[in-house]
């Protein structure tokens, strides 16, 4: 912040908050509401869920409604609550109680603002970064008087509640046009045709195969390779492809994709499915991608279709095996049945679905369009919020702001002249 709106204190987060350290075994009998980081909602300060504090074995954090709970691990994934209830959280949950010099909710909107977001992802890196109490510290701030504060916050959650409105209605929209997308593939693909199995339908030249084991790291100049998380809504994305080691995906040449094979995902999330894309012809896929060569006299976007019904995904599913995660076995892939039309039926059920879905594709575009604008704004109003731009200053009732040095506290009032004058006071 260039300039301290009047009023108000430049400190820093270790001035004005201070961490409890009371940590807490459960017992088998605790029956305490547990809140983990997989409770907490990604950026928008929600709590989605919680347990019971009995199921755990491990120390965890004591905290009462009205403390701020901080996700230090990732700090990236912006993990910050405020429970209306005590209980015990997550010892990744640094706790912050509530503060008589400080309004509630504004140490919550405060870590949950981008710039704090920013801040605390740089200090650490690695796989698991865990940013650490000294480290947040120093984080500079501009406090304002307390009234102001609690403008602030009313402001912040007026605001907020407008656009939780606003992404509530965009997604509803996304599940209709999941509805949609069903709805088409229900209607163009439940004729009475007669069923084939995937190995009936594979080109007698190649087998059905899964792909690299074992890729290795990312190579600049490498082969692509196609994961699980490269295949959404029946398409392979090309935006961030793996790039793996030449040699190593020469190792595996069942799977170097020559393009239009059908790609289906059989370990971890099963049942996707998408053409490989021409754009693809050399490339290879994942151990949990399976490569299904179809034949020249099928269509290899009808197949795709296919598999990609409801009906078919829910019965691969239940095809799967639990190991460390649920695997499509390749012999249950090369039995699996499709209803299949005859060839020119097949290309106009093809035609008719692709005109359907890049109508839904558009509307989902606009969506998240709407969504990332709705997650700007949010940015926008908590760095307004914490810049002295979103409410009026120097209402009669809040010409003092309070920091914390140390354990005692400063008040410090702003005259005509706007000199800041500090005098310790008790709390």
């Amino acid at each position: 912040m260039s300039e301290t709106p009047p009023g108000w204190v430049s400190t820093t987060l270790g001035d004005i908050a201070c961490p409890t350290q009371e940590r807490v075994v459960p017992s088998t009998g605790d029956d305490r509401i547990y809140v983990g980081l997989e409770h907490v909602q990604s950026g928008t300060t929600k709590i989605i869920g919680s347990s019971r504090a009995s199921e755990l074995r491990s120390a965890t954090m004591r905290f009462d409604a009205g403390d701020t709970l901080y996700g230090r691990l990732r700090p990236y994934l912006n993990k910050v609550c405020l429970p209306t209830f005590g209980g015990l959280a997550s010892s990744e949950f640094i706790v912050f109680k509530s503060d008589p010099a400080l309004a509630p909710g504004f140490l919550l909107y405060l870590l949950n603002s981008s710039e704090f977001v920013r801040f605390a992802s740089l200090v650490n890196d690695g796989d698991r970064p865990r940013v650490k109490w000294n480290q947040m510290r120093a984080f500079p701030i501009g406090l304002p008087p307390l009234d102001e504060q609690r403008r602030i916050v009313e402001a912040i959650e007026g605001q907020l509640s407008r656009l939780d409105a606003a992404d509530r209605y965009l997604d509803g929209a996304l599940k209709r046009l999941d509805q949609m997308r069903a709805s088409v593939m229900r209607l163009h693909l439940g004729g009475d045709w007669p069923t084939a199995s995937i190995a009936d339908i594979c080109d007698p030249t190649r087998k059905i195969a899964y792909g690299v084991l074992q890729p290795g790291k990312h190579e600049p100049d490498g082969t692509p390779l196609v994961r699980v998380s490269d295949i959404v809504d029946g398409q392979v994305s090309l935006d961030d492809l793996k790039l793996i080691d030449p040699s190593i995906a020469d190792r595996y040449p069942r799977t170097r994709l020559c393009g239009g094979e059908v790609l289906l995902t059989i370990v971890g999330t099963i049942g996707r499915s998408a053409v490989a894309p021409d754009a693809l012809a050399g490339a290879n896929v994942a151990r949990a991608v399976a490569v299904i060569p179809v034949r020249a006299d099928c269509s290899a976007e009808f197949v795709s279709l296919a598999l990609g019904t409801a009906e078919s995904k829910a019965a691969l599913v239940g095809l799967a095996h639990e190991v460390a995660r649920k695997t499509l076995n390749l012999e249950d892939v090369r039995s699996f049945r499709l209803a299949l039309a005859p060839l020119a039926e097949q290309q106009r059920i093809v035609s008719l679905v692709g005109e359907h879905m890049s109508l839904i594709d558009a509307l989902r575009s606009g969506v998240g369009t709407a969504s990332r604008r709705s997650a700007a704004l949010r940015r926008a109003v908590l760095r307004d919020a914490f810049t002295g731009q979103l409410v009026p200053h120097r209402q009669p009732d809040d010409s003092t702001a309070t920091s914390r040095t140390g354990g005692s506290y400063v008040a410090t009032s702003v005259d005509s002249t706007s000199e800041l004058k500090g005098q310790s006071v008790d709390v």
